[in-house]
C-alpha cells in the first residue's frame, strides 16, 4: 500500500471512529435537556430510543436501484491475485476492456533492468520486494546491476545471505564498498561453523528452491537443567550474524594501524582480523572456543559461550578510552582500550 493510499485510508478510519466516539458519549435525551421556554410546546418525557414495536421492517414498498434486474445472471469472468510492490508516489492502476473482457495492469513504476531482475529470481522470495526496492534506489541503474552480478556470481549455500546483504545494505553503502566482501563476509560465517560446537547453521534448501533461507541451532541448558537445541528465526540468522554492520561502523576493511578504509592486504574485515590475528601477548579468539559446549546455561551451573566471549573481551581491552574514539571493531581491538562504546561494538 503506498504511503498516500495508506494515509487516506487511516484518515478515514479515524474520521469514522471519532464519529462513533462521539454518538456513543452523547447522552441520550440530550435535546429534552434544552429548556421548554424555548420550544414552545414541546414536551418534557425523554426520547425513546429504539424501534417502535408497532413497525414492520419487512413492510413498504422495496426501493431499487436502476439496472438490478440485469445482475441476476451475472458470471464471473475473471479472478486474480498478485503481489507487486508500488514505490512511493507511484501507482498500480486495474484496467478493464468491457469489448475483449480483459483486465490488466498499468504502472507508473519503470521497473528494473532484465539483470536485476535474473537476480531477483534467484534470491528467495521472501526477500523479493526487498531487494527490487533497493536496486530502484540506486542513483546510477548500472551500479545496481554491478550489485544484482554479484548475486549471480555466488555459489551456494551462500546465495540467499549475500542477497540479503544487497536487499539490506543501504545503496549509498552498497556502492562504495568493496563489493567482494560481500561473498567473503558469508564464507567466513560458514568457515567457524565447524569450531563452534555449541551452535550449527541449517540449510533449507538452496537457489534452485523458492522459499529457501538458512538459520542456526543452538544447544542451551535450561534453567531446569534440561539441555535442548534450539533453532532461531531466519530473521535473527540474517540481521544479527550474517548483516556486516553490526551499529555505526562502515561494512569494509579497515587497517588496524590507523582505523582508515584500506583494501587487503593492508586491511581487514573484523570477522577475519578477530578471528585469526592477535596481538602478542593476547589470546586469539579462534582458539578459545574448544570446550565449550553450550551456548546459554539458563541454570548457572557451568560455562558457556556467553561467560567465554566476556572473559575474552576482559582478556583484550582495558576500561577507559584514550584521545582517539574509533567505531570500528578492527580499530577498537588494535587499540585494546575503550569506554562503554568501544566495549559494546566490540562485544
Amino acid at each position: 500500500m503506498s504511503n498516500r493510499i495508506a494515509i487516506v485510508f487511516l484518515s478515514f478510519c479515524l474520521t469514522f471512529n471519532l464519529a462513533n466516539l462521539c454518538y456513543a458519549q452523547t447522552e441520550r435525551g440530550i435535546t429534552n435537556e434544552i429548556s421548554p421556554d424555548h420550544l414552545g410546546s414541546v414536551g418534557t418525557d425523554l426520547a425513546v430510543i429504539g424501534i417502535p414495536e408497532n413497525l414492520n421492517l419487512l413492510s413498504g414498498p422495496k426501493y431499487s436501484t436502476p439496472g438490478d434486474y440485469q445482475l441476476d445472471d451475472w458470471m464471473l469472468t475473471f479472478s486474480d491475485t498478485l503481489s507487486f510492490f508500488i514505490p512511493q508516489s507511484d501507482y498500480l492502476a486495474v484496467r478493464f476492456d468491457p469489448l475483449t473482457a480483459d483486465v490488466s495492469y498499468i504502472s507508473s513504476y519503470s521497473g528494473i533492468s532484465e539483470i536485476q531482475q535474473q537476480a531477483i529470481d534467484r534470491a528467495p522470495a521472501w526477500l523479493a520486494a526487498d531487494l527490487e526496492d533497493n536496486f530502484r534506489r540506486f542513483l546510477y541503474s548500472f551500479v545496481a546491476d554491478d550489485i544484482a552480478q554479484v548475486i549471480l556470481d555466488t555459489p551456494d549455500p551462500y546465495v540467499d545471505e549475500v542477497a540479503f546483504e544487497c536487499a539490506h545494505i543501504a545503496p549509498d553503502i552498497l556502492g562504495a564498498m568493496y563489493y567482494d566482501l560481500l561473498l567473503e563476509n558469508v564464507e567466513d560465517v560458514y568457515a567457524v561453523d565447524d569450531s563452534l560446537h555449541f551452535v550449527d547453521i541449517v540449510d533449507h534448501g538452496d537457489s534452485n528452491d523458492d522459499d529457501y533461507y538458512t538459520s542456526v541451532v543452538y544447544t542451551v541448558i535450561e534453567e531446569n537443567g534440561d539441555t535442548i537445541e534450539y533453532e532461531l528465526e531466519k530473521e535473527y540468522y540474517y540481521w544479527y550474524i550474517v548483516h556486516p554492520k553490526l551499529s555505526d561502523e562502515a561494512p569494509t576493511y579497515i587497517s588496524p594501524t590507523n582505523g582508515q578504509v584500506a583494501p587487503p592486504p593492508w586491511g581487514y574485515f573484523w570477522r577475519d582480523y578477530l578471528w585469526n590475528y592477535a596481538d602478542e601477548g593476547y589470546p586469539l579468539y579462534s582458539e578459545i572456543w574448544s570446550d565449550v559446549e553450550i551456548y546459554w546455561d539458563r541454570s548457572d551451573t557451568g560455562t558457556d559461550a556467553i561467560d567465554v566471549m566476556n572473559q575474552w573481551i576482559d582478556d583484550v581491552m582495558d576500561f577507559g578510552a584514550g584521545a582517539e574514539r574509533p567505531i570500528q571493531p578492527v580499530r577498537i581491538y588494535a587499540l585494546h582500550c575503550g569506554n562503554c562504546g568501544e566495549y559494546s561494538d566490540l562485544r
